[in-house]
């Protein structure tokens, strides 16, 4: 939980990265997760600003007794973006350093001049890495379909869908592709929600 005194600066640090994120009203799914990414990662630079002795001159220093309480919440923050701009960002498969570029792509061309929270997403962006666990792959192939039946559930039957996005290397995709893809859909669902991210209903 954010100290109170510190909303305006979060707030203002929101409004900066809701100009530098790329924008896509036509996909909607990647509209609420830019929404809850911008959230987070404001919250996040804030915080690490109020807990430095230069920057906290500006946000306003964090008392020392709720220091661990803030350590936690900076913790859970990170994690939290960095699950969020791996949604966000393109490239699973690419080398670290090329997906580095990618992202700072994204953004647009570096300048001297780009706000402080800009630059020092570009930084984080650099050190950032694909987490473990389920392949990255099969979350970019849930996002997809997702996002497509958000845009046009009629049109993108699940297995219109399967036709599509599976990648099992069948000529023909049956039950097992349609019901494994809606699984994804389905885990993905679930761990953006818990995430924060406002799913928008399908059509």
């Amino acid at each position: 939980m954010l100290p109170r005194k510190l909303t305006p600066a979060v707030a203002a640090e929101r409004k900066t990265l809701d100009t530098w994120v790329p924008s896509d009203p036509e996909r909607p799914l990647y509209t609420a997760i830019r929404a809850a990414f911008i959230e987070k990662f404001a919250g996040l630079y804030v915080l690490l600003s109020a807990t430095t002795s230069v920057s906290s001159r500006k946000v306003g220093s964090v008392p020392h007794k709720k220091l661990p309480d803030v350590a936690a919440e900076i913790t859970r923050l990170d994690r939290e973006s960095t699950r969020l701009a791996e949604m966000l960002f393109p490239g699973p498969s690419l080398p670290s350093v090329a997906r580095a570029r990618e992202w700072a792509a994204q953004i647009g061309i570096r300048n001297w001049r780009d706000p402080s929270i800009v630059k020092f997403l570009r930084r984080i962006l650099k050190r950032w890495r694909t987490p473990r666990g389920r392949p990255a792959t099969l979350q970019s192939v849930g996002l997809r379909a997702l996002e497509l039946r958000l845009v046009d559930r009629q049109r993108w039957s699940w297995n219109a869908l399967a036709r599509e996005l599976c990648n099992c290397g069948s000529l023909e995709h049956g039950f097992r592709c349609r019901e494994n893809l809606r699984r994804e859909v389905l885990l993905l669902t679930k761990s953006l929600r818990a995430l924060g991210v406002k799913v928008p209903a399908e059509k």
